[in-house]
């Protein structure tokens, strides 16, 4: 028990590398404060959510996916399209160190990749709607890159819902608070 406490609390900090890793996809549009890879998953992890209830899917399987998503990326770090072109990256070898005490982990990341179920599709449209609201946001201050992306999104959405949702974020101001009810 003794080693598989100190292997948790091992994986468990090495988790906490998500809060300061940058999101390179953004750095390469020329924002170089952009959000980081624990910032994305947390959104992501939200809207797979809602995403989940919509279509009646296993709402557990769904935020599991989500939030595990991107834990490899500790290890090889927040890798752009461009640099996927040139670098290859064994993520189950990545996933099998960091998670051997969660195997369960393991099989939901293999079913995340090969985005057949409908639970994978739900995490993998979440991923890139977050990105797209990231992309709307970018665009909004005046990034053209961000709007040819946003521009784009719809054709990587696999669900009907998502691509709804993405339709309502580009037409959508970012000033999201205009119309709240004020507080008393």
């Amino acid at each position: 028990m003794a080693s598989e406490t100190r292997e948790v609390v091992r994986f468990f900090k090495e988790v906490g590398l998500l809060k300061q890793v940058q999101r390179s996809g953004w750095f390469t549009l020329g924002f170089t404060h952009g959000d980081t890879i624990a910032a994305h998953s947390h959104r992501t992890s939200i809207i797979a959510y809602y995403l989940a209830k919509r279509l009646n899917a296993n709402v557990e399987k769904v935020l599991l996916m989500s939030i595990f998503h991107d834990v490899p990326e500790t290890r090889s770090w927040d890798l752009n399209k461009i640099s996927q072109s040139y670098v290859s990256v064994d993520e189950n070898k990545i996933l099998r160190e960091q998670l051997s005490a969660f195997p369960e982990i393991q099989t939901l990341y293999k079913e995340y990749s090969e985005k057949k179920t409908l639970e994978s599709k739900i995490t993998n449209d979440a991923d890139f709607l977050e990105c797209t609201l990231q992309a709307k946001f970018y665009m909004e201050n005046n990034s053209k890159m961000a709007e040819e992306w946003l521009t784009n999104a719809s054709k990587r959405m696999t669900l009907d819902i998502s691509k709804e949702l993405v339709k309502e974020i580009a037409g959508s101001p970012e000033k999201w608070w205009e119309g709240l009810k004020k507080l008393d």
